[in-house]
């Protein structure tokens, strides 16, 4: 049998970076996971935040942030051509691992993928204003973009409005708070979300 190789861009969470005892969910601090496979997946435009975002909301809820790009081996130099069938799978087995996870995934990958796909994660998308990223924007990080960034995104943006409507459980926007109010405040709804899973089990 062929052994599936090991997935790269996790990045381990504070609690077992330092050796203190906590848990999964924040708070609990008994080393036990009730949340699990409650993954969260953080999408949004080029330059909306989705990694610093998510990797401050996977430090409040003491859990692995993996980076999708560096799971297919993506880097600041690659041109992603649209989503390939490599996302969808990386994707698919991110969530299918043992722990729960915040996964950062870029916009270029939304259009592929199908609540299927997402095997019941929570899914934040990052609302952020096309022409304000644009003006913060460091373009090498981000060539996807092109020679155009503003065209690029809004264009981007415009095309990926009816599937965030249909994945998204909760759309926040990121124009006019810092990464860590975002990232709290998805915390918050994420907690909620849980509790109401809970409660119905």
């Amino acid at each position: 049998m062929e052994e599936t190789p090991p997935l790269g861009g996790f990045e381990k969470p504070d609690h077992e970076r330092t050796g203190r005892d906590a848990g999964w969910r924040a708070g609990t601090g008994d080393g036990t996971d009730p949340d699990r496979h409650v993954h969260v997946v953080v999408l949004g435009l080029p330059g909306a935040g989705t990694s610093k975002v998510g990797r401050l909301l996977a430090h409040h809820l003491q859990r692995p942030y993996v980076d999708h790009d560096a799971v297919v081996g993506l880097s600041s130099d690659d041109v992603p051509d649209g989503a390939s069938r490599r996302d969808v799978d990386a994707l698919r087995r991110v969530l299918g691992t043992d722990h729960s996870v915040v996964y950062g995934v870029g916009g270029h990958v939304v259009e592929q993928i199908g609540r299927d796909d997402l095997d019941g994660a929570y899914v934040v998308w990052l609302d952020a204003d096309p022409e304000m990223i644009a003006a913060r924007l460091d373009t090498s990080e981000h060539p996807v973009l092109g020679a155009e960034p503003l065209s690029a995104l809004r264009e981007m943006a415009a095309r990926l409005e009816p599937v965030v409507r249909e994945l998204a459980d909760l759309r926040i926007s990121v124009d006019q708070v810092d990464p860590e109010t975002a990232a709290e405040q998805i915390r918050l709804a994420w907690r909620r979300h849980v509790d109401e899973i809970e409660s119905a089990s």
